[in-house]
């Protein structure tokens, strides 16, 4: 990725959605850019029986250039390893319960 050689500030912007994502259903290279498609798990309720049917339902579409794909792989890798690495370190507590 590209890092423009002036300060850049970051700012929130609370009117954007959070987006809760269940799978990356596609990703794709077309036109230079990398396209990823997010999906959510829907469950179709109006049924009778008693397995509703689901579906993955797409809830967002992103594309961004090859370099800032890599950048956000490498750094989403590396948050998940030091994530991995805290919870093997951080010991579970079981509760035991008495009869």
């Amino acid at each position: 990725m590209q890092i423009p050689e002036q300060e850049v500030t970051y700012i929130d912007n609370p009117h954007c959605p959070s987006i809760l994502v269940d799978a990356a259903v596609a990703v794709q290279m077309l036109n230079g850019l990398v396209r990823l498609t997010l999906g959510q798990w829907h469950t179709e309720y109006g049924t009778a029986s008693s397995l509703a049917p689901l579906h993955c339902v797409c809830v967002a579409k992103i594309a961004m250039t090859l370099d800032q794909a890599e950048y956000i792989a490498k750094e989403l890798l590396g948050f998940v390893a030091q994530q991995r690495a805290e919870q093997v370190a951080t010991p579970v507590e079981l509760s035991h319960a008495t009869h």
